[in-house]
């Protein structure tokens, strides 16, 4: 059996989930220019001979000079942290520029696109090159004529360093001359820097590109280009990769190459599972959001700090799919500031893969990480649950404290859905009993406050078994399995943890009139001192005020860094509200403040808007009304030109 070595050059700071097959090395690339904390498990470039010191210009070579000058195999192989061969996959799902798009590093995927030792084994012995598939940049949208026009339209590329290159072959190879032209004349060629040699091939290989690639360095000046210009040499070595292997092609036809798609992971992150730190007093508190919901997210995690206990620390997790750095940036300074708290995340995307979970309304797919915890938070046997949409008002820790044992949850009755089953919706008594098959619907509790005893509900099911029961399309979604799966496993806690806003202040009137009595007995009590509100339903505070209990939230989103951008929604968002005719049909004749409405149609929307919501929380002659028409883009003190036609037509 062939030693199979396949270098995965991986980025310091950057952690990637890698293939686990014996056959694969991951390897730090420029290790040498960086002082990252990086996984020991993996080689680096700075190790023995080296020019990790390159990276900057040579890119991913630094990795190939390595495995040349200290590994010794019968086959040498280079992909990237991102980009497999995909030994088994499809040639027919390839995009125009030669890839197969996969989202995640999967056993799934791994399997499916043959990334494997086995699927790998398969095409690499008996070969002496394999290479991913050959691209044809003439039928790329750019529409380029050559390899040549290629590079030359490439960004801070220089077409006068091709041409030195070639000048520099003409003097030490001239026999790849001929070769050289003619590929780089051809409409089509090997990009990525990606192979798999036979170990002789790869040594003259090597030679002679960094041969080529040295007095390229001794003669060019890259003193004046760009951070991309400067990796000039790596993509110089990407032409000349395709050129060595044409020649050896034309002088060697018994020469046995193999052509296999280049599979592109969009989000290669790696999401290890969470450990639990050496904290006294902790509080683990979860949540999950996506980059559109950071902001009352924000406001969420800053009450909950406002109301810590010094003698406690809090944990806190959130469970997300696309939150900017950024974002998370702001999040955790926020944080910060409290010694007696701490801010991680968990990109628990992946982890949904192969699943249908359907969301139902305003709510979307991050609702079904809660069923992730007991897997990606394994140390951990209890934690606190949260939905984002909240405002809390007392100590957590002493929800937290509550004894759950022998239970899966603790949690509040749900008075909005026994009040639907006592006669407010038709059919939801026959759902509760037909459908979702409870024993005693007016147990039925409400999911945004949950705290689960991880252990126990480790032992009812996997998270794979969670993950398919919650595949069923509930009405209600996660929150009707957890009904479902959870009957008489629950610790019910005071109306006080999870209180309902009166959506649209129709809720209590109009639904709640409905309860039990006792259930709206425990909510009225509830509503004089809750500790969590709980805005679910579409009525939110940050889209629109006036709205119930909404001053609760402004005082809070007042103190976090998301404050402005929370300001700049609302209005943007009332401001579309009043200028579609929403009782018209063709909403996309309705331009807001575009020419053909006109400036008056955008005066008189700001004008209700302005001094109604922008006088509301920035009055005239603050700071804040200064930063916020800075951000609005306010000309006069009541107008704000919002330059929203061509995002909205």
């Amino acid at each position: 059996m062939s030693d199979i070595q396949i270098f995965v050059c991986n980025t310091p700071g950057k952690d990637s989930q890698q293939v686990a097959q014996s056959i694969y090395h991951p390897i730090y690339g420029g290790a040498a220019l960086t002082q990252q904390t990086m996984n020991p498990e993996f080689a680096r470039d700075d190790a023995g001979e080296n020019i990790s010191d390159k990276n900057r210009s040579y890119c991913e070579m630094t990795v190939q000079y390595w495995a040349w000058k200290n590994v010794q195999a019968d086959y040498y192989g280079f992909c990237h942290y991102r980009r497999y061969f995909g030994f088994s996959a499809p040639k027919a799902q390839e995009d125009v520029y030669g890839n197969v798009i996969a989202e995640y590093i999967s056993e799934k995927n791994i399997a499916q696109y043959g990334l494997d030792e086995a699927a790998a084994r398969k095409v690499i012995e008996g070969a002496d090159i394999v290479v991913t598939d050959r691209v044809d940049v003439t039928k790329m949208p750019e529409a380029y004529t050559s390899i040549r026009d290629h590079y030359r339209k490439g960004c801070s590329l220089h077409e006068k360093d091709l041409d030195l290159l070639l000048q520099i072959m003409d003097e030490q190879c001239p026999e790849y001359s001929e070769t050289a032209r003619r590929y780089l004349d051809g409409p089509s060629g090997y990009y990525c820097n990606m192979f798999v040699m036979r170990k002789e091939l790869f040594q003259e290989y090597a030679q002679w590109l960094f041969d080529l690639l040295q007095e390229f360095d001794n003669r060019s000046d890259m003193s004046h280009y760009s951070v991309e210009g400067y990796r000039t040499p790596g993509h110089l070595a990407e032409r000349l990769t395709g050129i060595f292997i044409d020649y050896k092609r034309k002088t060697c036809p018994e020469l046995v190459v193999r052509e296999v798609p280049c599979v592109l992971f969009r989000k290669p992150e790696r999401s290890a599972p969470l450990t639990k730190p050496d904290k006294a007093g902790l509080v683990p508190v979860v949540f999950a959001a996506n980059n559109g919901f950071v902001g009352p997210l924000s406001v969420a995690i800053k009450s909950l700090l406002l109301h810590s206990n010094p003698e406690r620390f809090y944990d806190i997790v959130v469970l997300e799919s696309d939150i900017t750095a950024q974002n998370k940036a702001m999040l955790s300074g926020m944080v910060a500031q409290y010694s007696n708290a701490q801010l991680r995340y968990f990109n628990a995307v992946s982890k949904l893969e192969g699943y249908t979970l359907t969301a139902h309304a305003h709510i979307s797919v991050e609702t079904f990480y809660r069923f992730l915890i007991q897997s990606v938070m394994p140390d951990y046997d209890k934690v606190l649950y949260l939905d984002g949409d909240i405002v809390i008002q007392g100590d957590v820790a002493e929800l937290y404290d509550t004894d759950v044992s022998g239970k899966m949850l603790g949690a509040v009755l749900d008075v909005d859905f026994a009040s639907q089953i006592n006669g407010f919706a038709p059919g939801m008594m026959e759902y509760a009993i037909k459908t979702l098959k409870l024993e005693d619907p007016y147990r039925y509790f409400q999911a945004g406050v949950l705290l689960l005893n991880l252990a126990e509900m480790r032992k009812a099911h996997t998270q794979e078994e969670w993950l398919k029961l919650a595949s069923v399309d509930y009405k209600y979604s996660d929150q009707d399995v957890l009904n479902v799966c959870c009957q008489n496993q629950v610790v019910y806690l005071p109306q006080e943890w999870n209180l309902l806003f009166d959506n649209d202040f129709t809720r209590v009137s109009e639904v709640f009139r409905f309860a039990p009595r006792e259930h709206r007995l425990q909510y009225d009590a509830a509503a004089k001192s809750p500790k969590i509100i709980h805005y679910a339903g579409f009525s939110k505070p940050w889209n629109r005020v006036p709205a119930d209990r909404y001053s609760e939230f402004w005082s809070v989103a007042r103190q976090t860094p998301f404050y402005e951008a929370l300001l700049y929604e609302m209005v943007a968002r009332l401001g579309r509200d009043m200028a579609f005719d929403t009782n018209r049909s063709h909403l996309h004749d309705y331009h807001l403040f575009s020419l053909r409405n006109g400036k008056n149609k955008a005066k008189s929307v700001v004008k209700k808007i302005g001094r109604k919501i922008v006088g509301l929380f920035a009055p005239k002659g603050t700071a804040r009304r200064e930063r916020l028409k800075k951000l609005l883009g306010i000309v006069k003190d009541d107008y704000p030109l919002y330059q929203w036609e061509e995002q909205y037509r």
